[in-house]
């Protein structure tokens, strides 16, 4: 799926805002209770105090990567999305973070936030805000972690099952997802050679955020 309205940024972030809340919410009613793991809150905390709640769990966080089973339009607009914040980092540098915070600030979803996570590992200098409302709430980084180790178990499945059965749109969709999660490692990686980990912007900020930090876990399915 091509990247929703490139020419229009503020249209396209307005679009998937409300694709994703709408999501979340039919989600979470409990008029439509079924064999879904739950939902739970979180609350992400802003520089100027402000803070949004949003509904998460790991189903919800690893969407963008069809690590866990939802609507394939869903995935493919999560996947979309990525693509084109990273595009956008290359273009736009310094306007990045604005974009990545104004994500969560219209999100109530965590499947968006997941996708900011994923752009703002791959430029830490670029995205020291959005970084660090990520980092405000613990279970960012435990659903970050799942992600991590879904995506090792996702990368050795085509090995295993290679010159099985021929390409069908399913393989060939699965391959566009690896491609995507290779790319924005491939960034991580050259950030990271280049230490800019070691120099991230509101470091003493971040380091007061850190401290506090329990340590991260993920909660188990109900």
């Amino acid at each position: 799926m091509d990247s929703p309205f490139p020419n229009h940024p503020d249209k396209a972030l307005g679009f998937l805002a409300q694709v994703f809340n709408h999501s979340a919410n039919w989600y979470t009613d409990p008029r439509f209770a079924g064999p879904l793991e739950p939902a739970w809150e979180i609350e992400l905390t802003f520089a100027d105090g402000t803070t949004r709640k949003q509904w998460g769990n790991p189903r919800l966080w690893n969407l963008y990567r069809g690590t866990s089973v939802g609507p394939h339009v869903l995935q493919s607009l999560l996947m979309a999305s990525e693509s084109w914040l990273l595009e956008y980092s290359k273009n736009y540098p310094k306007q990045l973070d604005s974009v990545l915070v104004d994500i969560l600030r219209r999100s109530e979803s965590v499947s968006l936030s997941a996708v900011v996570a994923s752009v703002a590992t791959a430029h830490p200098q670029l995205s020291g805000e959005a970084l660090l409302v990520l980092l405000s709430h613990p279970d960012s980084i435990g659903f970050d972690l799942g992600r991590w180790v879904a995506e090792r178990e996702l990368a050795i499945m085509p090995e295993m099952f290679s010159g099985l059965q021929p390409k069908t749109r399913f393989t060939r969709w699965s391959e566009r997802r690896l491609t995507a999660c290779r790319i924005a490692n491939k960034a991580w990686r050259m950030q990271s050679e280049d230490s800019n980990w070691g120099r991230l912007p509101h470091e003493s900020r971040l380091f007061s955020i850190a401290i506090k930090l329990p340590c991260p876990r993920l909660r188990s399915r109900r």
